[in-house]
């Protein structure tokens, strides 16, 4: 009887393919095999196995790598369940479930040491745990890891390596059972002999990638500082951690718990649903009342070092207390103009401003692609006026404040001490979050720039910043703004809730998530005209459909990496409004060569 493999391919196509199955070979689904596609030999995962096919002529599978499965009909349900969510193939997330080294074309026989138990269901649980310091909700969310190994596996994850190697100590101290470590630029080989001894009853702790080495019997998934910006990949199959594991915890049908310092308004929404759990022993407000706003606008002759901040920091140092300050923008100048045209120096592969270090002052870098030219003499555009820096980084700043207060060494926060008074960072500093309080005061200069960002969750994410900020200080954060009366100041120092319920009722009201769903779309090409008229069109054709979409518009920057890039907004107000159209349409527009990314609110 003929035997056919229905096998997978890392192709952007959502479909399986048919080969026949050689009679002197064994195959189950999950095995790896190498078969033929479009002249070339590419590496397969097999889906299932039948003795039908539509199809003619059928080439044979050329060979069987593994001796046994290494994915499960778990991981095939999991694949599918989030393509179902994100608009892209299952087969892009199931070869993200394999070690890097698994994926390429390779003859390397894998054999599990142990069989793959899958654990026994229970009910769904979520619990959202929240205290201002890591080691308090540490010894929370500890013990529920010790009764989760019992029964099966357990998966943390960190935003951030820095937060691994911490915890990652921590963890040792407290259980004796060895700690598998998943994270980027690991060495593969390490990941590889990780992923093959983490199959059953484990405790793996990595960044965002390693939810998806879950094994077939884990019990339990933590998410450490859910709000952080690490949890969204940023590059195709574009997905967020959390959503993610909502989607894994809900067919696992087992217990997740989020955790930090605040929840993030989706969390928040579903707490008040009564779907979330929260767990927040400590509500004294010990911490209130600890931000206090500035205005900047009393000092429009001295925008950033003005009087009152220059008072606080000499205070600061004569009461020999610890400082930091924070400005986030980094180098030494960010933009390079022409004395006499005006001209600004920008990347010709991005339309970045070519900004100025303070390490190579003959060198100019673009902070996006990272590339690097000489310093020209004069204006390349006017070729008379000499060039001059504007909008000053944190190296100018640092230069600027040791004029004012020679006696202190200022230290940047990479290398800072105990014995510092005064350190200088940018939003780096929320790093150390892991550690208890290590300054006494905090002083941030540009916080405008975070509530001017065009984005929706502006407001929301500048009050996670500035909140996280106050964190790390035994006394004051002081903040400089040109707008002292907008409606965030004026929840800053009073129960996080309140603020948490008037975005949502603000958010309610002008249709924006949580309560809707938000489709960001950027189309990317080197010809700038075909890429805009392509988004024109696109427009066009959903608008007719009767969808809510606006654009396109010119992304910041609008040239990266010598692509033109291009965002429509498309918002779906009602839940049964369905986006496949949406994302058959971006796949006829890719036909003609434009590049997009998805990005889901």
């Amino acid at each position: 009887m003929l035997k056919i493999a229905k096998i997978t391919l890392p192709l952007a196509i959502d479909k399986d393919f048919d080969y026949q199955v050689p009679a002197s070979q064994t195959l189950k689904p999950g095995m790896r095999v190498l078969v033929n596609f479009n002249r070339k030999e590419k590496i397969g995962i097999v889906k299932s196995l039948s003795n039908k096919t539509k199809i003619a002529s059928l080439k044979p599978v050329n060979k069987v790598i593994d001796s046994c499965p290494l994915l499960t009909d778990t991981h095939f349900e999991f694949a599918k369940n989030l393509a179902n969510y994100y608009p892209y193939p299952s087969s892009k997330f199931l070869f993200m479930m394999l070690p890097p080294q698994l994926r390429k074309k390779s003859k390397q026989k894998i054999n599990l040491p142990l069989k793959n138990n899958e654990a026994a269901p229970e009910k769904e649980k979520l619990e959202f745990i929240k205290l201002d310091l890591f080691l308090n909700r540490y010894s929370i969310w500890k013990k529920e890891v010790k009764k989760a190994l019992t029964k099966g596996s357990v998966v943390i994850c960190l935003p951030q390596l820095t937060f691994l190697k911490k915890i990652g100590k921590l963890l040792k101290e407290d259980f004796s059972q060895k700690i598998f470590e998943f994270f980027s630029k690991q060495p593969e080989k390490d990941l590889l002999d990780n992923w093959i001894n983490s199959r059953q009853k484990s405790l793996i702790l990595g960044t965002r990638s390693c939810l998806f080495y879950f094994p077939k019997d884990t019990r339990l998934i933590i998410i450490e500082e859910e709000t952080s910006p690490y949890y969204f990949q940023e590059v195709q199959p574009f997905y967020h951690l959390r959503k993610a594991a909502l989607i894994l915890t809900k067919q696992l049908k087992n217990k997740l718990i989020l955790s930090g310092s605040y929840p993030s308004l989706y969390t928040y929404n579903m707490i008040n649903k009564g779907k979330i759990k929260l767990t927040e022993p400590d509500k004294t407000g010990k911490d209130l009342k600890k931000i206090e706003v500035i205005n900047r606008d009393n000092f429009a002759k001295y925008k950033y070092i003005n009087p009152v901040f220059l008072e606080l920091i000499r205070k600061t140092i004569s009461e020999k207390k610890k400082g930091v300050i924070i400005w986030n923008k980094k180098h030494f100048w960010r933009i390079i103009s022409c004395s006499n045209c005006g001209n600004t120096l920008n990347c010709r592969r991005c339309s970045s401003f070519l900004q100025q270090e303070e390490k190579n002052k003959n060198e100019l870098i673009c902070p996006q692609c990272q590339k690097k030219i000489p310093y020209p003499e004069i204006c390349p555009e006017c070729k008379k006026g000499y060039l001059k820096g504007k909008t000053m980084g944190i190296e100018k700043l640092k230069e600027i404040l040791t004029k004012f207060f020679p006696e202190v060494k200022l230290e940047n926060i990479e290398n800072y001490s105990n014995k510092s008074l005064l350190v200088l960072s940018t939003s780096k500093i929320l790093n150390y979050l892991y550690q208890k309080q290590s300054f006494d005061r905090g002083f941030v200069l540009d916080t405008d720039s975070y509530l001017d960002q065009f984005d929706f969750d502006a407001t929301f994410k500048t009050f996670i910043y500035l909140k996280n900020l106050s964190l790390l200080l035994k006394e004051k954060l002081f903040i400089f703004s040109s707008r002292p009366n907008y409606y965030l100041f004026e929840y800053i120092n009073k129960e996080w809730t309140k603020f948490y319920d008037n975005e949502l009722q603000l958010r309610k009201q002008m249709s924006l998530p949580p309560f809707v769903k938000i489709i960001r779309i950027i189309l990317r090409h080197n010809d700038q005209r075909k890429t805009l008229k392509n988004g024109e069109k696109l427009y066009n054709i959903l608008k007719k459909k009767k969808y809510d979409i606006f654009g396109p518009f010119k992304e910041s920057p609008h040239k990266l990496r010598g692509k033109y890039r291009y965002s429509l907004i498309v918002k779906l107000e009602n839940k049964n409004t369905s986006d496949k159209p949406v994302y058959s349409e971006l796949n006829k527009i890719k036909r003609k060569g434009i590049q997009s990314a998805v990005i889901l609110n």
